[in-house]
């Protein structure tokens, strides 16, 4: 079975090949806002052409399709219901008729999340575990839930994957999604910048010396000592950590995996967040554990591989 899959990213688009469970060829597509989706699903073709001409594989081979959204996408109709401010226009997008026109084939669409705690469970540092929470670090706070081994969806299809908008100081910064000190408002990359600006001693900080602060700038500052850097950043961290609280509260995981490029500072940030865990989360059962996700740049296509395979599966029994 061969199965092409996708991960639509805000600035790229990873693509692969799924074979075997395995992603045996990739390649990135640099996006552009400012193209209509109806382009980027163009590009993402003629990327996907040249993937099974690279691996010699005949379309006609291709069994399925799998598509990661960073947005609240109805998984039972293929159908993106919510999205914001990254390709807005695929709310109108007919994703089964391509995937039946362009390339008959099943197509499997989810939450980019959710896709990449798939990828987790089946083959990362998630396999052997059936309840499992993640936490995506960076330009935002992104997540997702398994209870059980069944992943969270809810009614609307919404539930698990918002746990960057639970709130954490309510007297704070108002989040993009309209709500008031979400995690994601206090401790991501598009209002770090703002956060930074924002503190009274900004002119005595060597922050001040950049025209943008990026968790990679804020860790180095950090670690050389400068104190509105130390402040920063542990406020951060305490928003990332109170967050994984409230995530913890709410699906009784036994493991929780961290991503995101601001992992390159693993150092500083797990063994804050474990011990924040250990001393706010009430599971009177024993200690959630904290988990690094490795091979991030394929985890979301393997989970879609997996996806894909399922639903393949699920329709054959049906």
């Amino acid at each position: 079975m061969s199965y092409l899959v996708a991960d639509l990213g805000g600035t790229r688009i990873k693509a692969g090949v799924f074979q075997e469970k395995k992603i045996i060829a990739s390649s990135i597509l640099n996006t552009d806002n400012k193209e209509s989706f109806s382009k980027v699903i163009e590009n993402l073709d003629g990327v996907f052409e040249e993937l099974i001409t690279s691996v010699n594989c005949q379309k006609s081979e291709i069994n399925g399709l799998g598509l990661a959204l960073p947005g609240i996408v109805d998984i039972d109709r293929n159908h993106v219901l919510a999205i914001n401010d990254k390709y807005n226009e695929s709310i109108h997008f007919n994703f089964d008729r391509w995937a039946r026109d362009k390339w008959n084939a099943v197509l499997a669409t989810d939450n980019d999340a959710r896709a990449a705690l798939a990828g987790i469970w089946q083959y990362g540092v998630g396999k052997g575990y059936d309840n499992i929470i993640t936490m995506t670090l960076g330009t935002g706070v992104g997540g997702a839930a398994l209870i059980n081994g069944k992943f969270l969806y809810g009614k609307h299809y919404q539930a698990g994957c918002l746990g960057g908008h639970s709130t954490v100081n309510f007297d704070s910064f108002k989040c993009n999604c309209g709500n008031m000190g979400c995690v994601e408002a206090l401790g991501s990359t598009w209002n770090l910048n703002n956060i930074v600006q924002s503190h009274p001693d900004i002119a005595q900080s060597s922050l001040n010396n950049y025209d943008n602060v990026d968790f990679a700038v804020l860790f180095d500052e950090y670690r050389m000592g400068d104190t509105v850097s130390k402040e920063v950043t542990e406020n951060v961290l305490k928003a990332w950590s109170s967050g994984a609280v409230n995530l913890i509260h709410a699906y009784d995981p036994e493991l929780l995996v961290l991503s995101g490029g601001v992992m390159k500072s693993a150092d500083i940030i797990v063994p804050f967040m474990q011990n924040w865990i250990n001393k706010h989360a009430w599971t009177p059962w024993g200690k959630v554990q904290i988990k690094i996700s490795q091979a991030i740049d394929d985890i979301a296509l393997l989970g879609l591989g997996y996806l894909v395979d399922t639903k393949i599966k699920n329709k054959r029994k049906n």
